[in-house]
């Protein structure tokens, strides 16, 4: 009987080892492929399965740039050849590691202007503007109010962007990437809803006050929203919408 029962703890014993032997050994980093600016960083995340402890090593195996032992990566200052290879080695077993492709990427146009400005609500072709010394490149790409779109290259210091602006929220904001390289700064300009602006339709003139009784010679002042030029059936009016109503009453027509 006693050698019976050590029969079945031996073979109790090889369950448990046969068990514990499909527990997947792995090191995972996180996030995956990424692209980052000349000098800039990212934080890197590794987890660890079926060992014990869960830390790791962290290094830079081709391209350049540093990481630090709490996986905070630096690109390097000038584009490698072929990327930047960053791995995480586990403690625990040197022989399980995983490893993440970096795109370091060279700097992108500066841009300087977005016309109109402000921008009206609407449809709207909207003309950006950069630096002779960064400049557009043919293929350059926008993102225009968190939206992606394809940039119409007129030359290396302008391109337009036809695109909706909404109404809310204030403001929109604009940037651009040419091919293989990191964005270009944002601007924004303010969005209204008077005023005209790109392809946006025109808003129709506002007029205050709507209506007014004006004695013979006398005077009343107009304000307005999307005027450019005031005129009067009878009387006058200024540029500034300061109306002077005739000395007399013209005659009634012939019949």
């Amino acid at each position: 009987m006693f050698r019976f029962a050590g029969r079945i703890a031996t073979l109790s014993g090889v369950a448990v080892l046969a068990g514990a032997s499909l527990i997947a050994q792995t090191v995972a980093i996180s996030p995956g492929y990424v692209n980052l600016p000349l000098g800039g960083t990212q934080q890197y995340k590794a987890t660890v399965t079926g060992l014990t402890p869960t830390t790791v090593t962290w290094g830079v195996t081709a391209g350049g740039g540093t990481i630090t032992q709490t996986g905070l990566y630096t690109a390097p200052a000038t584009v490698p050849k072929n990327g930047v290879l960053i791995s995480a080695t586990s403690t625990a077993n040197p022989k399980i590691s995983a490893v993440v492709y970096v795109n370091p990427e060279g700097p992108g146009p500066v841009i300087t202007t977005m016309t109109p400005n402000p921008l009206a609500v609407g449809n709207d072709i909207i003309t950006i503007t950069a630096s002779a010394s960064a400049p557009f490149v043919s293929g350059a790409m926008a993102v225009c109010g968190g939206a992606q779109m394809s940039a119409k290259f007129i030359s290396a210091t302008q391109v337009t962007v036809t695109t909706y602006v909404p109404a809310s929220p204030s403001t929109y904001s604009c940037y651009i990437s040419n091919p293989g390289t990191w964005q270009s700064n944002t601007l924004s300009v303010p969005v209204t809803k008077s005023g005209s602006g790109g392809g946006g339709a025109t808003p129709a003139p506002v007029v205050a006050p709507a209506t007014a009784t004006v004695p013979l010679g006398g005077a009343q002042q107009f304000s307005a929203n999307n005027v450019t030029t005031w005129s009067a059936v009878a009387g006058t009016i200024t540029s500034a919408g300061l109306y002077t109503a005739p000395a007399a009453r013209a005659p009634p027509p012939s019949r």
